[in-house]
């Protein structure tokens, strides 16, 4: 796995803070980019894509020093792509609507239910056969030395490479 971190971009969409973009490519390969014809969704139209608004429930996950909280705003992402998503024709599986984990309702361990949680958004990845799993994140870093837009990807795959680039520099 690697890390970019671009300080000369500010990625600002709904965040306050940091937009963490991780992008988990399978094993199809898909196309985001314009394809000619005009059709600029062609390539993903009929893609499985696994949307992971990240944390919920009782993890909010980072708190901005003006009060934005992280669950809030990847929600408010996720919500938005999944709709542009749609609109491409792409079968859109989201790991949760609203303010809530997928732990067991019976755990009260945190840690306990971090797990429970996070063992069920890769089950859903695995049951809906995701050619696509993005997990959003906006993080925050008290320190502006640190701006911009991370993506992870997995190191071995070349389709995940380039699309994490072209996601990155697309931010």
């Amino acid at each position: 796995m690697r890390v970019w971190f671009f300080s000369g971009r500010q990625v600002l969409w709904w965040a306050l803070g940091c937009l963490t973009l991780g992008v988990f490519l399978g094993t199809n390969g898909i196309a985001l980019l314009p394809v000619a014809g005009g059709n600029a969704h062609r390539g993903i139209s009929g893609r499985t894509i696994v949307i992971d608004a990240g944390h919920g429930g009782v993890d909010p996950g980072a708190v901005s020093a003006a009060g934005a909280i992280e669950k809030e705003i990847t929600l408010q992402i996720a919500k938005e792509l999944e709709y542009l998503l749609k609109r491409a024709a792409v079968y859109v599986v989201m790991v949760r609507h609203g303010d809530y984990d997928l732990a067991d309702s019976s755990e009260t361990n945190l840690l306990n239910r971090k797990r429970q949680d996070l063992s069920k958004r890769v089950l859903i990845a695995k049951e809906a056969n995701a050619d696509l799993y993005i997990s959003i994140h906006a993080n925050y870093f008290p320190s502006p030395r640190w701006s911009g837009a991370q993506t992870f990807y997995y190191e071995g795959s070349a389709e995940s490479q380039h699309l994490a680039r072209t996601l990155q520099t697309e931010l």
